[in-house]
């Protein structure tokens, strides 16, 4: 894949990812049902695809352990991530979120095993406070929602990050049928111990039941696998990076969507300029032209 069109199916990957907060907003769940069925849902629909296409094939033990335990680690971001909502509100959910970036430019030198580059660690700051701007005036932030969502954001970044090691050499649909089957085990198992948080198929209304065949398929399956293919171009922070844009359009879709329960201050203007413009900024320092050696996987 090019890098132009990497970073265009990158972008379309985070508007898609953006209709994630709406629809938990529209699912009255809680955070672990929703989680759970979220990756089941996924995780099925994955492989009957898959084994109608007859393409289901076997994986190395190794391989399988490691997808497995990047499993837990998605199933702990997209828990925590819900549980930041419910607890705090969608914007201290997205503030600490925002931390991904920071996180992923100090995980992806340790474990691709290059120095660590200061300009990276300082955008991954500057995001941050793009993002502050973007839900200033909205966030109720207390230490339980913020401790949810900086956990998030560091599963999140790790992996991610390790996510981008693995691409290199094994197919996108099946990391992400081994990753959120995995998921569903770990989430499976969790419940045993926490019956509390289970909500059974004939307790889940209809409309949840329809928004969640729409967020597994149409903001998991697909954007998971786009996701992946893209870290066969790009490195994990021009990702993260990237995802710092999925705020901006949830709030604007929100807007649009509940008008009279979402409104926009000035500040969201303000705080998506400098989002988007780091974003761009970042995007045209790495099309750069190349010095000689550098390979398009360090993009």
């Amino acid at each position: 894949m090019s890098p132009a069109r990497a970073h265009a199916l990158l972008h379309v990957t985070v508007f898609v990812w953006g209709f994630t907060a709406i629809l938990g907003k529209l699912i009255s769940l809680n955070a672990a049902a929703l989680v759970w069925y979220r990756q089941l849902f996924a995780a099925a629909a994955l492989l009957v695809w898959l084994g109608v296409r007859r393409k289901l094939r076997a994986l190395p033990l190794g391989d399988v352990l490691r997808l497995a335990g990047i499993g837990a680690l998605v199933c702990l971001h997209w828990f925590t991530f819900y549980a930041a909502i419910r607890v705090s509100g969608v914007a201290v959910a997205v503030v600490c979120l925002s931390a991904t970036s920071l996180f992923v430019s100090v995980l992806e030198p340790v474990l691709f095993g290059r120095p660590l580059r200061a300009a990276e660690v300082l955008l991954g700051a500057v995001v941050i406070a793009g993002v502050v701007l973007l839900t200033k005036g909205q966030a109720q932030a207390d230490s339980v929602g913020v401790g949810l969502g900086l956990s998030s954001a560091f599963f999140s970044a790790l992996f991610g990050t390790l996510n981008g090691k693995l691409t290199q050499r094994l197919d996108a649909a099946h990391m992400t049928l081994w990753e959120l089957g995995a998921a569903t085990v770990w989430l499976s198992a969790a419940l045993l111990v926490w019956p509390s948080a289970w909500v059974p198929p004939s307790a889940v209304s209809s409309s949840d039941a329809l928004w969640l065949v729409v967020l597994a398929i149409g903001c998991t399956v697909l954007p998971w696998q786009w996701s992946l293919s893209v870290l066969r171009t790009v490195s994990p922070f021009t990702v993260a990076l990237a995802v710092n844009l999925e705020p901006v359009y949830s709030m604007a879709l929100a807007y649009v969507l509940f008008p009279t329960e979402e409104r926009l201050e000035p500040s969201f203007y303000a705080g998506a300029a400098l989002i988007v413009g780091l974003v761009l900024g970042h995007g045209l320092w790495r099309s750069r032209p190349r010095v000689k050696g550098l390979t398009t996987s360090e993009a």
